[in-house]
């Protein structure tokens, strides 16, 4: 059985884990142009890294969804394994729009 991670996605797409990853990632390579070109604009690129996480994972809880209805409808999840999978993801849901909120 493999490991449940609790409050992983909030750590992948932290700004501070992802600027210790970029800063990690880039040594050695500072001198390289593909390098220097993503550092020129550092910060603007590392929200767009960040924007395109959280949009593809919405996306992927979108075929969790439709993944879930279709087991609902082949009879594989009760009614109530169903309604209990959907109000997990439907919390996921919520967690997602807020972090993909700007911040005011």
């Amino acid at each position: 059985m493999g490991h449940f991670y609790r409050h992983l996605y909030p750590q992948v797409y932290d700004w501070d884990n992802l600027l210790l990853a970029w800063r990690k990632a880039r040594k050695g390579k500072r001198g390289q142009p593909p390098a220097a070109l993503f550092e020129q604009n550092a910060g603007e690129n590392l929200l767009a890294l960040q924007a395109d996480h959280l949009i593809r994972a919405d996306i992927e809880l979108a075929s969790l969804r439709k993944a879930l209805l279709l087991c609902l409808q082949l009879e594989l999840l009760t009614p109530n394994q169903y309604r209990h999978a959907s109000e997990m993801t439907a919390e996921v849901g919520r967690l997602l729009g807020a972090w993909r909120k700007p911040p005011s």
